[in-house]
């Protein structure tokens, strides 16, 4: 017997709304555990992007969903001085890894292997994570710099800033090495889940 449409229209969005709610606490949750990047020690690795990642493979709407809520955690876990700049550049970074990686795997998925997807979806979110968060810290570090006090002059900020762009480069590439395989890894177990659950 068939359920009907408005009850499984129910069913289907109560356990969307579980899947935002768990892997947005688990996101957040993760964020508190933070270790520093050896070459440059303000720049810190946690598995936060791990949760947000698998929520974009399930839904896009989801995961995109996840993202302002995952920001008023990193907000009130943050030691920025600024209490914006720092949360909004880590969920940048895990939007611009996360988003990418999903269209470009469960496009591929379908056509390709497994293996291929996941290569492709790995190169794809590595260009853009790297790219997009050396352009933005080229565009705002300087100034968040002088905001929050770190630095006296515009000059100073400046140079400091461009000193650093080839480790944050190298720091990003790092995080996708580990994120991307992790939840690609951890996908094939869910998706598995989620289709016998359908």
């Amino acid at each position: 017997m068939k359920k009907p449409k408005r009850e499984s229209q129910s069913i289907a969005s109560s356990i969307e709304l579980a899947y935002l709610l768990l892997f947005t606490a688990l996101a957040i949750i993760l964020h508190i555990f933070q270790f520093p990047f050896p070459l440059a020690t303000f720049l810190t690795y946690d598995l936060s992007g791990i949760p947000i990642a698998i929520l974009m493979l399930i839904s896009l709407r989801l995961g995109t969903s996840s993202l302002p809520i995952f920001w008023l955690g990193a907000v009130y876990l943050t030691k920025d001085p600024t209490r914006i700049i720092g949360p909004s550049m880590k969920v940048v970074a895990e939007a611009f890894t996360a988003i990418p990686l999903a269209i470009v795997f469960k496009k591929l998925s379908k056509t390709h292997s497994f293996t291929k997807a996941s290569i492709a979806a790995f190169i794809m979110a590595l260009i853009s994570r790297v790219g997009a968060m050396l352009l933005l810290n080229y565009l705002v570090t300087p100034y968040w710099l002088l905001w929050a006090g770190w630095m006296k002059t515009f000059e100073t900020a400046y140079d400091f800033t461009m000193k650093c762009l080839p480790y944050i480069a190298i720091f990003n590439a790092t995080v996708v090495c580990y994120v991307v395989p992790i939840t690609l890894g951890a996908w094939k177990t869910i998706r598995r889940l989620i289709a016998s659950n359908e």
